[in-house]
């Protein structure tokens, strides 16, 4: 189950891979080999390798505006491609690279909850609420940083 819904969240938010998701190569099983060593084939999913260091490990003078409003804005987009995260911790937001980071990057989208097509949007906008991906992600963020962001700046959605 945590499979598909990573590999349909992944499917999902394409426009946005490679900056503030990882980029989604592919998904399949993983084969051991030899062949028989295993009785399993786990699945797998293959993302872009993200080399950084996680916001309970970042040192708080690094992380500056740039990196985390582009990763708010993304967050807030999520719904309107009927996902949301449902996991957003200090281990799922990465800063990239670590000594110098220009990127934040959310991960593990194993969590995910998606919109199914004959859902009304009352129910989704009502699930979406509740989760409060940008809620939480911005609550993270003021703990580490010690700083009270603006709920519109949190909640604002990037122009197309």
């Amino acid at each position: 189950e945590c499979f598909e819904s990573e590999l349909e969240a992944y499917k999902r938010l394409d426009d946005i891979q490679g900056r503030s998701i990882p980029k989604f190569f592919g998904a399949g099983r993983l084969i051991p080999n030899p062949l028989d060593s295993r009785a399993i084939e786990p699945s797998a999913v293959l993302t872009e390798y993200i080399p950084g260091v996680s916001l309970c490990d970042i040192d708080p003078v690094l992380v500056c505006p740039d990196l985390y409003e582009p990763l708010i804005a993304a967050v807030a987009t999520f719904s309107k491609h009927g996902v949301f995260h449902d996991d957003i911790n200090q281990n799922n937001i990465l800063f990239s690279p670590a000594e110098a980071p220009n990127r934040a990057v959310l991960i593990d989208f194993g969590c995910a909850a998606l919109r199914d097509a004959e859902q009304p949007d009352e129910e989704w906008d009502e699930a979406v609420r509740f989760a409060n991906d940008v809620g939480m992600l911005r609550l993270l963020l003021e703990k580490k940083l010690g700083i009270k962001l603006d709920v519109d700046q949190a909640s604002a959605v990037p122009e197309a």
